[in-house]
Order: structure tokens, then C-alpha cells, then sequence
């Protein structure tokens, strides 16, 4: 599930936006004239994930708070194998589950990569090690409303048979708990996948992150339209009840210098790798994509669908993330505002700073670069970029970019960026602020 283990073109363009924004309203429409056995939006389900492995205040907040809409919390509660490198132990997370009282939970049990004997055929050496961390965090939450168990597994789809038998025996050890997994649209369709959603009581179909982007490629959407349709309409055909995982939040990839991939990071800090990166990419997510989606699966839902998984609960301390207000109104289908504003401010000591702000309610790539136009008979003095910025004047303008290793980057909600600053002769000078992209 987590971006970094799965992760292709997003530009700013009015006519894309206006035809998903067509697209959306049109699906909207739809709904009035829907399949009479279709089922009720209210007989569907949102659901969310809680995947940090060190809970801060922020984060209880954010659980404890969950808006409403949220019918269940599927909080990451172990991983395996434990990062002290112990090859049949799992590292568990350190969940306040009291902070979790009066909602509906899911634990989710994460497997990274299991042992040459799993793959050998014999899922019991992981099955007992998974089962038994199970049954522990299950006491742990005893006074809480667990309703499911859910496996995140990196399975290779060559492996899939292997995966079914591990999911009877935690069935057989927890009977009276739902159980499920998380699923990648290559298994739909491949040899073992029938049979090991028949094992399990339902599972969750991950249509984002799923592609890596190239370094030339700068900004990618993390999940699209076209594609994420045609796997929900193969997942309906398994004839297993599922959900759709949907991402609410921004990767970064980096690179070094030959293109290769050197870190994926959707949360921060960077790591020292990261840190050393050539070039970066952004994975986005578009709003306007999951609107798009949501619409078309709540007017007329698929064959045992259930409903939708988003990734991850928003925090007020990730900026990496769809902000609590933007994540609310997508969850009803809202569409939050979006834009931003670039302007030259002038200052007291007579020069203007250029200025980036973000004036909508979810996070934005600012543009590449910015021309600056002046009126003639005004003449440059001085001007400079900053630390992330160079400026290159010309003629009655200039011309702010960012440098190569800063960009693309993300404005949150309400962020200002300063860019740059120019000094003019004479100082009264109007100046425009052009937006380009590549």
C-alpha cells in the first residue's frame, strides 16, 4: 500500500481541466437516472487509512477527530519482518488505541518480505508469526470495535499461490474476524489470484502508485481516470466483495545523475539520499480524478464493490497530503478551491518582491517559471533569485525559475513562496507576473 514500494503525465492545462470538470458533472448527472438495483450512496462505505509509524499529536488528533463520514479507521498496526532484523518477528507499531475509542477499526498487518520458506510452498512459519502478532494487537485493542484484519502484502504476482494458503490459516486462527488484503490490478486475472480472493472475505484494489516516473517526466498524476476504471471493472468480475484504494496524498521521486531512482519520499523529512539527488519528480494527486472517480462509482456502483479506501488520513502536521478541509469535501464530492497567485509586492526600502501564493484549499505546483514585464521607460538596477530561484533579466523583463533540484515542489494551503526580487528605476513600475510551465 505505502507509495514507496509501488509507484506515470500531469501538466496544468485549462482544457484538461475543463474536460474532467465536464466529465465530472456529466457523471453527476447520471446519477438520476441510474440502474434501479444500483445500490444507495449510503449503502457504500469510505474508509481510511492510518499508516504512521510514529504517532504524533497531530495524528491522534487527526483519528480522534476523523469526520463522519469516515465509516472505519484501518490503522497500520505491524510490520514484517521487524527492522531489528529478526527474520520470524514483526516490528509492531506503537498504536495509543485508546485515542481510537467510538470508532469502527481495522488493523492492517504489513509484509514486506517474508523468508525462502513461505516461497518454497510452507506459509506456516509466516502465518504463525503474522497469527500470533494478530491475536496480541487484537487483546490490545479488546475494548475497541475491531471489525477486520487486513493483510498488505508484497507478494511478486508470480508468487500468488503461495498467498492463499497464508490467508486460511490466519482465517483458521481468527475465524470470527474479517479478513483481507490489499491487491495490485497485475494479480486481476493471473493464475492464483481467483483463488486467493476466494481464501479471504474480501479485498482492497490499490489503483495508485503504481508506476514510477522518469526523471524527464517531472510531474505524473498517481492514479488516472482511464486505467483505474478498466481494474475496478476486472476486480467486479472476481466475484469477491472489494474496495478501491484512493491516495490522498504527494510523492516525491528522486534521481542522481544517469536517471536512476534513488528515493521515493511522501512524507517528510528527506532522507540523506534524497538529499544528495540530481533531479526530483512529483507524483500527484489530482482532485479532480477522484471526484471523477467517486462519482462514477457512487451513481452506479460495480458488481460487489463496497466501497472506497483512501490513503492516508490527512494531518495537521503532513503538508505532503490533501489538507482535513480539501479531504472533507471530497469525501461528499465536493470540489475544494484551487489556485494560485503570483504578484510583485512592493517594499519600503523600494524594491519588489516576487511572490508566489497559494490561495486555494489544496496544495499546488507553482510554475517552473515567472516572466516579469514592467512598463517601458523603466529600467533594471538590480535583481536576483533565491536560494532555490535564479533570475535572468531581458530587456523591459526578467525571468524567475527555479533550479533544477527544487523543483517541481508543492505550495500548501495558505503558503507564500518568495521567489525573487527585482529593483526598478523609476520604482513605481507596474510589473506583471506571467506564469510558464514546460
Amino acid at each position: 500500500m505505502p507509495p514507496g514500494h509501488r509507484l506515470g503525465v500531469l501538466r496544468g492545462h485549462p482544457t484538461r481541466a475543463t474536460g474532467r470538470k465536464t466529465a465530472i458533472l456529466l457523471s453527476g448527472l447520471l446519477c438520476a437516472c441510474g440502474d434501479a438495483g444500483s445500490p444507495r450512496p449510503q449503502d457504500l462505505r469510505q474508509d481510511t487509512y492510518i499508516w504512521q509509524r510514529q504517532w504524533t499529536a497531530a495524528t491522534a488528533d487527526a483519528a480522534h477527530g476523523t469526520d463522519k463520514t469516515i465509516r472505519q479507521l484501518l490503522v497500520l498496526a505491524a510490520e514484517f519482518p521487524a527492522t531489528d532484523g529478526a527474520s520470524h518477528k514483526m516490528n509492531r507499531i506503537p498504536v495509543p488505541w485508546e485515542k481510537l475509542r467510538g470508532r469502527d477499526i481495522g488493523v492492517v498487518l504489513r509484509i514486506h518480505r517474508p523468508d525462502k520458506a513461505f516461497f518454497d510452498g510452507d506459509p506456516r512459519p509466516l502465518a504463525e508469526t503474522v497469527g500470533t502478532t494478530a491475536s496480541q494487537v487484537l487483546t490490545d485493542a479488546r475494548t475497541l470495535r475491531i471489525h477486520e484484519c487486513q493483510i498488505d502484502f508484497d507478494c511478486p504476482t508470480r508468487s500468488l499461490e503461495t498467498f492463499a494458503p497464508l490467508m486460511r490459516a490466519l482465517r483458521a486462527r481468527e475465524a470470527d474476524m474479517r479478513w483481507t488484503f490489499t491487491a495490485l490490478p497485475d494479480w486481476l486475472g493471473r493464475d492464483g489470484f481467483g483463488d486467493l480472493a476466494r481464501s479471504a472475505d474480501g479485498f482492497v484494489l490499490q489503483v495508485h502508485s503504481l508506476k514510477l516516473p522518469e526523471a524527464a517526466a517531472r510531474v505524473v498524476p498517481l492514479c488516472t481516470v482511464e486505467e483505474s476504471v478498466r481494474w475496478i471493472g476486472r476486480a467486479s468480475r472476481v466475484g469477491v466483495p472489494f474496495r478501491v484504494a484512493l491516495p490522498t496524498y504527494f510523492s516525491r521521486v528522486f534521481f542522481d545523475l544517469s536517471g536512476r531512482v534513488i528515493d521515493v519520499v511522501s512524507e517528510e523529512p528527506e532522507s540523506a539520499a534524497a538529499q544528495q539527488a540530481d533531479a526530483v519528480a512529483l507524483a500527484v494527486t489530482e482532485v479532480d480524478t477522484l471526484l471523477d472517480l467517486r462519482a462514477r462509482l457512487w451513481c452506479k456502483p460495480p458488481a460487489n464493490f463496497e466501497g472506497i479506501c483512501w490513503f492516508r488520513l490527512p494531518t495537521a502536521d503532513d503538508r505532503w497530503i490533501l489538507s482535513t478541509e480539501a479531504f472533507a469535501k471530497v469525501l461528499r464530492g465536493a470540489r475544494p478551491k484551487s489556485g494560485i497567485r503570483l504578484r510583485a509586492d512592493a517594499q519600503p526600502e523600494g524594491f519588489l518582491k516576487i511572490v508566489a501564493e497559494n490561495t486555494g484549499e489544496i496544495p499546488v505546483v507553482p510554475p517552473i517559471r515567472v516572466s516579469l514585464i514592467w512598463d517601458d521607460g523603466h529600467r533594471l538596477v538590480a535583481a536576483d533569485g533565491v536560494a532555490a530561484t535564479r533570475m535572468r533579466p531581458s530587456g523591459c523583463g526578467a525571468t524567475v525559475e527555479w533550479r533544477e533540484r527544487e523543483w517541481p515542489t508543492l505550495l500548501a494551503p495558505g503558503e507564500r513562496r518568495i521567489l525573487g526580487w527585482i529593483r526598478l528605476d523609476p520604482a513605481d513600475a507596474g510589473v506583471r507576473c506571467v506564469p510558464e510551465n514546460e
